[in-house]
């Protein structure tokens, strides 16, 4: 073994190094440089050997988990090398062959990319990368939810998810679930308790298990069993019901909503705005130097933004951002004033040289309540002419209405030299107008204004008058019967059932103003995906 290793390059076993900053995000104990000068006997080597490159392997790997998003992002915006380090990353979970020798050179290579980047804890952070693997909830009864109702609502929009077990049988439900992801499952039953267990087993080295739920006869026929994880790495969701000890079958139905895990949308819209500054879409190659320097600028911008010192002509690029996407401010806010307050703290302690995970500080609550209120009324001050618009294009106030309050909406003129600080004090009316209102709502009133087809076409149909409702009804009830077994027709015929749903306030004239947001606000448990059925309509 000695004279096999004598030859060997020294530096091909010896860990990449790493700098205290990844070393803290990363929070493994890094490995040590692999001896293959001191060998005393083959087959100690041999243990210690294995036993090495597995730490090396599982350091690698969460390394990856964690930055194979980021040096994604910075391969979009064409920065030195991430394109062929990207390819080799994926490589290394990808390709069996690949040697402990290649995959060192990879994670160093990757290490190097990163070197120039100060603010990675944050960037990171707002990626949502460095958690692999989150309950959010682990499962939970909730109480106020019957299980008939919700059986009824799955059973017409989603009638193939379920399942029976025989009696004295264990069943096994498997689902994918993709990288990435905020998974939210739910599980009810027809007529018996259950007993349930719930896991997730994801993919990779050691193809770890996690058990989510595990409970004996748990009351799923009375109030439906919810629960919420996030995860980096696709995988399944394991859903067992154990009915070994019952002589009755169980037929349980399930609910799967899966979505991406949430990305900070100010903060793209900020960077982009920087970075269109900077570059145009088919710049060549930025060294990461530079792309570092571009995301100081973008760090500066955000806390200038949180302290509210910014004007609202600096904002005004972002205008598209609190229009077109659903963005809950406090949410957003949160995530930016988590990773400055992270920033700030990481600043002011010593890095160890050894491994040490930084606890989040959280952020101030009344600080967040003051720049969520900021935000709200500038979001509130995006959608407004989308908002009157919205009244003409439907007419949905008496012709005779003369108030005040439109009149001073309509009137409305844009201070772009007020800052976000002073905005509370300048547009304190939208505050006043809106603030029953939520991000969905406003989504909501922009989605109708450019789907108009949809509510001119059901203005025709009647669907509303005390003869249409019924109609509608008869028409709902008789196709849901004759779609049961067609799938494709019966997404479309969901799709009208809660467009119909939505759409309503946009029906009738309000007596006023207030009437019309009381209506918009009296619609619950808008998604983003519910606006996609309005949509889809249209585009049929």
């Amino acid at each position: 073994m000695n004279s096999i290793f004598r030859t060997a390059d020294r530096q091909q076993y010896k860990f990449p190094s790493t700098s205290a900053n990844i070393d803290n995000i990363v929070a493994l104990p890094k490995p040590n440089d692999i001896d293959i000068i001191n060998i005393r006997s083959n087959k100690e080597f041999f243990a210690n050997f294995i036993q090495q490159i597995n730490k090396w392997f599982n350091w690698f790997d969460r390394f990856i988990d964690i930055f194979q998003r980021i040096i994604d992002w910075l391969k979009t915006h064409n920065v030195n090398r991430s394109n062929q380090i990207l390819s080799d990353l994926s490589r290394i979970r990808d390709d069996p062959k690949m040697t402990l020798i290649e995959m060192r050179v990879t994670i160093d290579s990757a290490l190097k990319l990163l070197q120039p980047f100060e603010d990675l804890q944050r960037l990171c952070q707002l990626f949502n990368c460095i958690i692999p693997f989150q309950i959010i909830n682990a499962g939970t009864l909730n109480m106020q939810e019957n299980t008939i109702n919700f059986l009824k609502e799955l059973k017409r929009f989603q009638p193939n998810n379920t399942f029976i077990v025989d009696a004295r049988k264990i069943y096994e439900l498997t689902i994918s679930i993709i990288d990435r992801q905020q998974v939210q499952w739910s599980l009810a039953s027809d007529n018996h308790p259950c007993d349930i267990t719930v896991e997730y087993r994801s993919y990779g080295t050691n193809n770890q298990c996690e058990t989510l739920y595990e409970k004996r006869n748990v009351s799923i026929h009375k109030n439906v069993l919810h629960g919420q994880f996030e995860t980096q790495r696709n995988g399944q969701l394991l859903i067992t019901i154990d009915n070994k000890n019952y002589t009755n079958p169980r037929t349980v139905w399930y609910r799967i909503k899966s979505n991406p895990l949430s990305i900070c949308h100010l903060f793209q819209g900020i960077f982009n705005m920087q970075f269109d500054k900077c570059y145009h879409q088919n710049s060549p190659n930025i060294s990461e130097v530079d792309f570092s320097k571009l995301l100081g600028h973008v760090f500066h911008f955000i806390n200038k933004l949180l302290n509210g010192d910014i004007g609202l002509r600096d904002m005004t690029e972002l205008q598209p951002i609190f229009k077109d996407k659903m963005i809950n401010i406090r949410e957003e806010v949160k995530k930016l004033y988590i990773n400055r307050s992270n920033e700030q703290h990481n600043n002011i302690i010593n890095m160890p040289t050894t491994v040490a995970q930084v606890p989040r500080t959280q952020p101030n609550e009344r600080d967040i309540e003051q720049v969520c209120e900021w935000l709200q009324i500038y979001q509130y001050y995006s959608h407004l002419n989308i908002i009157m618009e919205c009244i003409e294009k439907f007419d949905i106030l008496p012709k005779d209405n003369e108030e005040v309050k439109i009149g001073h909406l309509k009137r409305l003129s844009g201070n772009e030299n007020c800052s976000l600080r002073d905005i509370t004090n300048a547009y304190k009316i939208l505050q006043d107008c809106f603030q029953t209102l939520t991000h969905q709502h406003l989504q909501l009133i922009k989605t109708v204004v450019e789907c108009s087809n949809i509510i001119h076409m059901m203005k025709k149909a009647d669907l509303y008058s005390q003869q249409g409702r019924r109609r509608f009804q008869e028409l709902r009830d008789n196709l849901t019967t004759q779609f049961q077994l067609q799938e494709l027709n019966n997404t479309i015929l969901n799709s009208w059932i809660i467009t119909y749903t939505l759409i309503e306030p946009f029906m009738f004239k309000a007596n006023n103003f207030d009437d019309f947001v009381l209506r918009l606000a009296q619609i619950t448990n808008l998604e983003e995906s519910s606006l996609s059925h309005i949509k889809g309509e249209f585009s049929s």
